[in-house]
């Protein structure tokens, strides 16, 4: 309740009450915040001066705390100015379950982004090292996949982005931060009859499995990989440089070509710029 400013002993006010600005020096928030929470009837003033100034009592400033407090707990002012006007033990219990459970999943969160962000940055100082001219023999340990097949009528770009947009929303229901690649399998069928553009499906490459999600297994074992710089359409230049050195070191292999960008946008700011990894598991 405020009350008015000539009802009050001036040694009273000299004592117990204080200005606005000098109440927002004390309590370290701005005075605008104050006229704020004056406006909405969330923390008034004890005192209303005839001029309009705002005084506010010493023994306000538990009241303050209380609400800064709440408020960086995540609460709304909506939310504080309710349990205020309702305040209880009960109502402190409710809504401090609520808040834990809230701040339990912003951590959760957080440390999925904090491992996302490692991953992808193990990923990257790799590629810096990495000779991009090399075919080289890589060891994989065993990895999953979600797999999205593309049909007949899947022919134009956007038909291949919304198939793998679905597939990502999918991984992000999840809500568990996993980091994945966007890849490609080639059958090598195709690849060896020079049909390099036959693109008939789309994976989301983990690096590690989803609990409680089916999933497919691409097996553990070493891998030959070439890399190609550039656009994909011009990819079919790489698959030969591959065919021609598995065929020089007479190379048997099994299953089918991955593709997958390792220099993406991330880094690159054009596609020439991309670097896609074509891998096929070399038979044990």
């Amino acid at each position: 309740i405020v009350e008015k400013l000539q009802n009050v002993s001036p040694f009273m006010i000299r004592d117990t009450y204080m200005t606005t600005g000098e109440f927002a020096k004390l309590m370290k928030v701005s005075k605008h915040t104050l006229f704020h929470y004056d406006d909405i009837g969330l923390f008034c003033p004890e005192i209303l001066g005839e001029n309009g100034y705002r005084y506010y009592s010493i023994y306000q400033m538990e009241t303050l705390d209380t609400i800064l407090l709440l408020k960086k707990s995540g609460m709304s002012l909506q939310e504080i100015k309710d349990f205020l006007e309702h305040r209880s033990s009960e109502n402190f219990m409710k809504i401090f379950d609520v808040k834990q459970k809230e701040i339990d999943q912003e951590i959760s969160r957080l440390l999925a982004m904090k491992e996302w962000m490692s991953q992808r940055k193990a990923k990257i100082q790799y590629m810096q090292k990495c000779d991009f001219s090399e075919i080289k023999v890589i060891y994989h340990p065993e990895r999953y996949y979600l797999y999205e097949e593309f049909t007949d009528t899947d022919t134009t770009d956007k038909e291949f982005m919304l198939k793998i947009n679905k597939l990502i929303s999918k991984l992000e229901e999840l809500d568990r931060g996993y980091d994945y690649d966007v890849a490609y399998m080639q059958f090598p069928q195709e690849i060896e009859n020079s049909v390099y553009d036959g693109y008939h499906n789309a994976i989301l490459l983990l690096q590690k499995k989803i609990q409680d999600v089916s999933v497919s297994v691409l097996p553990k074992g070493n891998y030959l990989s070439a890399y190609h710089v550039g656009h994909w359409e011009n990819i079919g230049e790489t698959y030969e440089r591959l065919l021609a050195y598995i065929k020089e070191h007479k190379i048997k292999t099994e299953g089918n070509y991955l593709e997958y960008y390792v220099v993406d946008n991330f880094t690159a700011k054009q596609i020439e710029d991309y670097v896609t990894e074509i891998s096929i598991k070399i038979q044990e």
